[in-house]
């Protein structure tokens, strides 16, 4: 592979192969220097606390842009690897549950709290009046705060396998807060997730990968809850708020699923606190 090869790329970077072991990603000019600052700071930061994140080497300049060199995985994420082995799909499902636990084992200091971020981004939801929104924070702030590492977005692409093991990537969400919020983006995801190649398969083949996701996801949630004291009620409190902030993503062919979702969790609201009155 030639350096500067773009091997992937997102919303807010493309990332190109570097030679000596490294990726650059590189932050597309919209980005702000504030943005990436943040990045590199809690790249550094996690790289100390969670053995299964990537190294960085430090930042960079490409003309204009800004870049952060990491260390390269050799390896496809999980989403492929499942695809190859699908008769693994238990095996992944626990490996992403033991990734998980063991981020919920750290506490790192200096990072933004996760109860704040998500107010931030409820407040500038364009998609949700006033009415919704003073709901949903008000929500948010009655739920139990945390000092946990949260990834923010793990999910089955953000999970790397080489020879040398799994490895996390894209911790641009994360926070320090509550694990529960964690694994309910991670339900929503893995449950609900738009899926592009969705389009380019056939009806039969998405059936049946709608199929071994829906096992997939009771599989990691029953693995992640032999590790960890959890239940699927503490998890639920959080999916309004889950639902808020990635209406915020502007995923269209998401937009109505979550629309409707927090509409649901508003009324549940309601008729929790009225039965509570009488």
């Amino acid at each position: 592979m030639e350096k500067g090869t773009i091997i992937g790329q997102g919303r807010d970077a493309e990332v190109l192969y570097w030679g000596k072991n490294q990726v650059l990603k590189l932050f597309r000019e919209d980005r702000s220097k504030t943005f990436i600052e943040f990045e590199i700071k809690t790249g550094e930061l996690v790289q100390k606390h969670y053995n299964y994140a990537p190294k960085v080497f430090g930042k960079i300049k490409i003309n204009i842009r800004e870049g952060i060199l990491y260390e390269f995985i050799d390896g496809n994420n999980m989403s492929e690897e499942i695809l190859k082995n699908p008769l693994k799909i238990r095996k992944f499902a626990q490996l992403l549950a033991k990734l998980h636990v063991e981020m919920h084992k750290q506490r790192i200091p200096d990072i933004r709290s996760q109860k704040a971020y998500f107010e931030q981004r409820i407040k500038g939801e364009q998609l949700l009046n006033k009415t919704q929104k003073q709901i949903i924070i008000n929500h948010l702030r009655n739920l139990e705060s945390g000092s946990i590492l949260c990834h923010g977005d793990f999910h089955l692409e953000n999970v790397l396998l080489s020879k040398k093991g799994p490895s996390v990537i894209d911790w641009s969400n994360l926070t320090a807060g509550n694990p529960h919020a964690d694994i309910s983006r991670t339900l929503y995801i893995l449950k609900h997730g738009h899926d592009p190649s969705s389009s380019e398969r056939s009806s039969l083949l998405n059936f049946l990968i709608n199929f071994f996701r829906f096992y997939f996801v009771k599989k990691y949630f029953r693995s992640y809850k032999r590790q960890a004291k959890v239940s699927l009620k503490q998890v639920r409190k959080w999916n309004l708020i889950i639902y808020a902030v990635r209406l915020g993503e502007e995923i269209r062919e998401e937009q109505d699923y979550l629309l409707k979702a927090i509409n649901v969790e508003i009324k549940k609201l309601y008729h929790n606190k009225k039965n509570k009155a009488i």
